[in-house]
Order: structure tokens, then sequence, then C-alpha cells
């Protein structure tokens, strides 16, 4: 039975559809009387006409309704109209924890908070006599408010003189109208995630549901079933006959205690398992309270590193911290006291931390380098001696960002404006050194020669401190799929570079830390993680799912020797770009900046023009570059899901996001002047990256429209719809942009012509907009030194106009072509 809008059920007034399964019709509605938001289960017409199971039905909502607890999804109400039975519920805002492990593990912080309150909604339910029999990630709600138990449709009471089959049950599908409600050993839950005694048909109870919570605990910490098979059979059989493969050979850095406990809610006997929910979560909590690394084990020389190293801890300026530790000294085998220390930063400026490292430390220690945005709200560099209280600003350096020390220490490299630049410590200008369009990190060699990231989909060149032109260094292995190297770093003597790479550039949790030979180009995969920084007592730090780590290294063999352990949690991290807020000196100092250290819950946001943001919905990843359609009615997007990018549309009037590309490595979309298809960049093709375009709709295939070798992403068509302005690679870094006409028709068949040259010069030139009047043009330059906003009549003739003082990109114009729209580099729109 579907409902339709506005439908009435009591003092609820049917909203929308929010889902449906074997046991009924889920809706959003809303209460009258006191003005809120709920959800609504209606009871199947053919069970409605059950007596026996209308009685069931409302006996067991009682049961249910007594389970008040943060944990539990509330029962307000039980209600009966025109034959309609219906249940209404708390509505929950949020996403399942089966949606969010089809974007893969949880990290640990995120696994114990949810594990621990599955264990408490669970205890609550068993020591109020229910036993919920369908525990899975699919009936567990992750929301703003914490984690939130559903669906208690094949719930049952504990008491004994109910028979084994005698509350409310389903098997694998709905029963007919015609077919018995229950039997004797009837088979009720979900294969992957039942008791073996359940599958035998045999009575449940409160230790089964403890084993499908050991199975949905082993789903969010590895992103794999415990139970796998081709069929349901197989499955079964697994359950019934198999153990799992052990955590530790899936997810190494987790801890042995964590796999014992969660190998015990899945041993076969109910009297091995935990006996009680709260055993379990008391467990959990032991387990995240005393450290992720409970029960490593660590190596002779790994315990002196740690008892010499120290770290900062938190507390510092408006949002971020800065914490600094003198500690270690490296060449004697005699253990240091730890120090612990933490200051203010010494400057009237708030960390910038959004985006690539951003503080850093000199190789002696006693300097130390941050970006900061001032009280003028100017993002620039800041220097400040270790032994002095104040850090000064370094003129010239505005909007630059990811720092890096000189050997020497008397000089500082940076990226702004699409140059690589270095400015001296003790202040004076900033010299440009090279082009590079979009940095991603640097490092200065004792010879003078800096390796750094050009860009964000690039190998690493090399080019001398004192300025010249760029020679590659690497290249990128497109038959492995590698698409990004960046945030570098020289190994002593400059004869090796470490560096991080990666198979998708939008989430760096499964990238890998390399080590390239400069003599034989020969690389080699030390470990899997981002950010590797070398130290000098022959280790390698970095992170990994918010937790740095620490593994030896031989320097002179290029291998890791020994097995990585967890240093300290807490580091600000951006895994979206393989960043880390943590620097080390060469004689052991750890600076880093506290904060959280994994992605974010995102969200679509609307803004006004009063720069008011209204959310108006999740997205199962991170989201880049959305795009509106011409009649302002939905939004292309490019969605990350931790794994791949690929593009989505959002219907603004229906709430609705639809996929349209599925192979990942697909972004950039923008729409044509009719709305009805999406252009955009794919790398699926031997990482290339060209320009595709395909209906909005989902239907049909999608059309390549060029075949180069340099990278492309799409800028914007002009009104008629024949011609496509994209950006292209040229020289180097260098952007300029080009144009393609598209001839043709759906019945013909479409026919792209060549690239031609719209924006061609020594400078970066790109974001090339045309105006929906087709008379002007509008793109970003970097002419004057930075990026800056130009307008130009289109196609001509005439000069052109800057329209931005101080930075600007990313144009946009209104749809009366009368206004345009663009960013500032300290992400204001103008």
């Amino acid at each position: 039975m579907a409902l339709a809008s506005g439908t009435k059920l009591g003092p609820y007034e049917i909203v929308a559809p929010l889902g449906a399964g074997g046991m009924g019709e889920v809706y959003r509605a809303r209460d009258a009387r006191l003005d809120r938001t709920v959800a609504i289960k209606i009871l199947p017409a053919h069970l409605s006409d059950n007596p026996e199971a209308k009685h069931r039905f409302d006996r067991e909502a009682r049961t249910i309704s007594s389970l008040s607890h943060p944990n539990i999804c509330h029962l307000y109400d039980v209600g009966e109209q025109d034959g309609t039975h219906y249940l209404v519920m708390e509505y929950l805002e949020g996403e399942t924890l089966a949606d969010r492990l089809r974007k893969g593990p949880l990290p640990l912080d995120q696994f114990f908070k949810v594990g621990i309150e599955i264990c408490e909604g669970l205890a609550k339910a068993h020591s109020g006599g229910v036993i919920h029999r369908d525990i899975k990630p699919g009936n567990i709600m992750l929301t703003k408010s914490g984690t939130k138990l559903m669906d208690f449709g094949l719930a049952k009471a504990i008491p004994k003189s109910i028979s084994p089959a005698a509350s409310l049950t389903a098997s694998f599908n709905t029963p007919a109208a015609s077919e018995p409600l229950t039997a004797q050993g009837t088979v009720v839950g979900t294969f992957q995630y039942m008791a073996p005694e359940q599958l035998k048909g045999l009575e449940a109870e409160a230790r089964s549901d403890l084993f499908s919570v050991g199975a949905v605990l082993y789903e969010m910490i590895t992103g794999r079933h415990a139970f796998e098979g081709k069929s349901p059979l197989s499955v079964a059989s697994s359950v019934l006959e198999k153990e799992p493969a052990p955590i530790s050979t899936i997810r190494p850095m987790t801890p042995p205690a964590l796999d014992h406990a969660i190998r015990r809610c899945l041993a076969k006997d109910p009297e091995e398992r935990w006996q009680t929910a709260r055993d379990l979560g008391l467990e959990l909590k032991w387990i995240a309270g005393s450290g992720s690394g409970v029960g490593v084990p660590v190596a002779p020389q790994r315990r002196r590193f740690r008892e010499r190293l120290a770290w900062g801890a938190a507390g510092m300026t408006a949002l971020a911290a800065i914490g600094f530790a003198l500690a270690f000294a490296l060449r004697t085998t005699k253990p240091a006291q730890a120090v612990r220390l933490s200051a203010e930063i010494g400057a009237d400026a708030k960390l910038y931390s959004e985006y690539g490292p951003s503080v850093v430390l000199s190789p002696d220690g006693t300097r130390l380098a941050f970006v900061a945005t001032g009280s003028d709200q100017k993002r620039r560099i800041y220097v400040r001696s270790l032994d002095q209280l104040q850090a000064a600003p370094l003129s010239g350096t505005d909007d630059g960002q990811n720092p890096f020390f000189s050997p020497d220490g008397q000089w500082l490299g940076f990226f702004a404006g699409g140059k690589l630049k270095k400015i001296s410590v003790q202040g004076g200008a900033a010299v440009s050194v090279c082009d590079a369009t979009s940095g991603r990190g640097g490092s200065w060699s004792e010879d003078g020669t800096i390796v750094f990231a050009p860009d964000t989909r690039t190998a690493l060149s090399v080019v001398s401190a004192a300025g010249g032109t760029p020679q590659s260094l690497t290249t990128l292995d497109k038959e492995a799929g590698e698409v990004t190297e960046r945030w570098p770093q020289w190994l002593p003597e400059g004869k090796a570079v470490l560096f991080t790479s990666d198979r998708h550039g939008g989430n760096y949790e499964d990238a890998d830390i390399i080590a390239y030979t400069a003599s034989s180009g020969r690389k080699t995969v030390l470990h899997n993680g981002y950010y590797g920084r070398y130290l000098p007592t022959g280790n390698i730090l970095y992170m990994h799912e918010g937790t740095l780590f620490v593994v030896p290294f031989d320097r002179k063999r290029l291998e890791v020797t020994g097995p990585p352990a967890p240093v300290l949690d807490g580091i600000s991290a951006n895994p979206g770009d393989g960043s880390a807020q943590f620097a080390v000196s060469d004689n052991g100092n750890l600076v880093y900046i506290a904060g959280p250290s994994g992605r974010q819950v995102a969200s679509i946001y609307w803004m006004d023009r009063q720069g008011k943001f209204t959310p108006l919905r999740e997205t199962p990843g991170d989201y880049y570059s959305p795009a509106f359609s011409p009649d302002g009615k939905r939004l292309a997007l490019e969605i990350n899901d931790g794994k791949r990018s690929d593009i989505w549309v959002y219907e603004l009037a229906h709430d609705t996001l639809t996929r349209l590309t599925f192979a990942g490595d697909n972004v950039d979309p923008i729409w044509t002047p009719d709305g009805r298809r999406i252009t955009y960049t794919s790398f699926e093709k031997a990482g290339v990256g060209d320009l595709y375009w395909t209906r909005a709709d989902g239907t049909g295939d999608s059309l390549r429209l060029t075949q180069t070798r340099n990278p492309k992403v799409p800028a914007s068509w002009f009104p008629n719809g024949k011609l496509l302005a994209f950006d292209q690679g040229v020289s180097g870094p260098n952007v300029n942009t080009y144009t393609i006409t598209v001839e043709g028709n759906e019945k013909s068949g479409w026919n792209p012509g060549g690239p031609k040259p719209l924006l061609s010069s020594p400078f970066i030139e790109q974001d090339a907009w045309f105006s929906p009047d087709g008379h002007w043009l509008a793109y970003e330059s970097n002419e004057t030194g930075d990026l800056e906003v130009f307008v130009r009549p289109f196609p001509g003739p005439g000069g052109k106009w800057q329209i931005s003082t101080g930075g600007g990109n990313f144009p946009k114009w209104s749809r009366t072509s009368k206004e345009l729209f663009y960013r500032t580099p300290d992400g204001k729109i103008m």
C-alpha cells in the first residue's frame, strides 16, 4: 500500500516516502500537534488482516516503546486507521552505517565511538527484555547526535513464555498473504550477520545479537564482511564452519586486543562469546582508552625512539594549536626525558591549516615558520625564533603556502600566485624561482636543488634554487594508475627523494610512500600511508587513518626494516590532499598543529547574496566543482567517496542525488547551454585526462570529445552550444585556454573538431567563462605576478580589463551578463 503525500493517519500527515522493506513501508510525516517531523512505518495489508499478527504488532510495539535510550530510535506512538496499522518513530537525519561502509572502513576513533554506542543501545534493549535479532549495518543510523539502533521489526521479547517463533517475524522474503506468518524454526534476520544458532532455526537469545554485533564491528574496522560467499547458502556455510581472516592481516595497525574482542563475539558457541552487550562495551572502552597501540609489540629500537621523542599537546590560538618539544639527543643511547610544551604562536593571527602543510621547522630546530591569517584577513608566512616570544610576518608572502627551509635555515621556499618562490628569513623581497601552477610541496637539498610537485596531477620536477627552467625528475606510472606525486623530501646527501604517490588523487588513506633513487630512476614502495617524513634516527614518520606512525628505515638500502608503531593522535591532517600539519628538525624536534585528522561530513550549502549559508543535504563523500544547470534547478558535482571521484547530479526541487559515472576518476563537470548534457574530464583511459560528455538524465553512452596527451579541464560552453573552452597543460606547469567546435546532432552523430588556442601566452591563462549573451569572456591570468580576473570582449576586437586586485579566480557570470562573481585567495566571494 503506497500512501500519497497529504494522507493523514490520525494527527500525522504523510510528507514523502522514505523507503520500503519486507515488513512495511516507511514515510516522513509531520506531527500536527507538536509540529515535529516523525517517521511512520505501516504494516503490510496482508499482515494487517491477520488477528494474531495485529496482536503481536501491538504487544511488541509496547515492549519497544519502553526502550528509552539515546542510542535507540524512539517509538512515539502506535495507531490504526481504516485498517492501516502504523508505528510512529523518531525521524533520524544522517546515513546508515551500511552507506558509510561503502566509502571504506572507519577510522579507529570513529570505530570506537560507534561500536561503544551500539553496545550501549543493545545493552538497554536486552535489559528491557528485547532481543533485536537483525543487527546489521543497514539497521544502524549514524546521526549528528550519535549512533541509533533502528528497525526492531524482528525483535522478540525474552520471556520464556513466548515460543521461539512467536514474535512478529519475516523470512528472507516477506511472507505472502496465504503463507503462515511464523513457524517453529523459522530463520529470521540477514545471513551475513546471523549467529549460527539462528541459521539452525534455534531460539535466538541476547548472545545471538552479540554475534551479529561482532560481524558488524569486523566490517567497520576492515571494510569487509566477516563471512562471505557467492550465494546465501555459501554465506550460511561460512558462518557455521569458518573463521574470518584475522583483522591484523587486513588492517595491520589495529591493536591485537581489538582483534581478540571481536573474535570472541564471533565464537560459534554462545558460551564462549561475551555474555552481555555491557561487557563488550566496557572492553571496547578499555581498548580505546588505552590507546590505539594496545598490545602492539614495539621493537627495541622503536622503543628507544619513542622515549627520546617528545611532542606537544593542544591548547593554542583560536582554532588550532602548535605544540613543540625540545627532546632527544640523536647520538646517545641514554634515554632522554620527554618534555611536553605548548605555546602561543607569538602573533596576532590565526593558524591556517585547511590545505597543505602550514608549519615547518628549520633543520637545526631553532626557527619555526608557519602560515597564518592576520587581523587584516591576509594570509602570510610568519617566522619565529624559538628563543623569542614573537613571530614576524614576512612581507611579500601574501597567499603563500606550503613553506620549506633551505638546508642552512636562512631561506624559505613557498608557493604563491602560480609560482615557486623563495625569501630570506630576515625579510626582503620574495624572488620567483619558476612556475608552479598549484604547488604540492617542495624540498631544498644541500647542493641547491629544489624538488617540487608543480601541480595537482603531475610527477616531480627539480629546479635550481637560483632559478631557471624546471626539469622533470620522475614520470607518472600510468600503467599502475598513478595520477599524482606530491610532498617530496630530499633524503640526506640528496641522492634519493621521499614522496607520496596516489592512484586516485582524492583520498590518500590508501596512498603509498615512495623512495625514488635519482641515479637509477627506481621507485621503491616503502609503506601504505601519506606525508612521509624522514628522521635522522633512521625512521620515517607518516600519517594513516588519523594517527602519526613511525617505521624503521634503512636509508642506504631504501628499505623498511621493521613493523610500524603508533606515535601520536590528534594531529591536524587532510587525507583529501595527502598533507599533515607536523614537521621535524634534524635534531629531533617535532612541531605539529593539533586538530582533527580526518575528513568531515560533507554537505551541499546554499549561499544567498547576504553571505548566509544554508545546508541543503549531506553527500556520500567530499564534493568538488559544483556547477548549476542553465535553469538553476540542478547542480552537477564531482563527489569523491574516499576511493574514487565520479559525476553526480543534485536536483534541488526533489532533494535527490543521481550518479552519472561509475568507473572513478571523473572530475570537473560543466553543463551544456541547453542543460541536456554534462561535460567533464575523465582519467579512466590511461590517466591522460581527456574531455567527455554524457546526458544529464543518465541515459546513453558518454562521448569522448578530445584525445591528446596533455591533461584538460572543461571551462565553459559558448551560448550556441557548439564551442567549448577548456584549459590544457602546456610546457612545464603552464596552462592556456583552447577551444573545440562540436558539430552535428543525435541522428547524424557528433563531430568534435580539433583544438584551437583561445588564450595563449607565456602566462597562466585559465578558467575562461563566456557570458550568457556571448559578448564577453572572463578568465584568470598571472601576467601581473598573481592570479587575477580579467575580462575582454568576445570574439573582439578590444582590450582587456583587470577586474580583481589582490588575487582572484573562478570567475562566473550572472544570467543577465551584467554581474561577475569571483573568489579571492582568502575564500571570499566578490
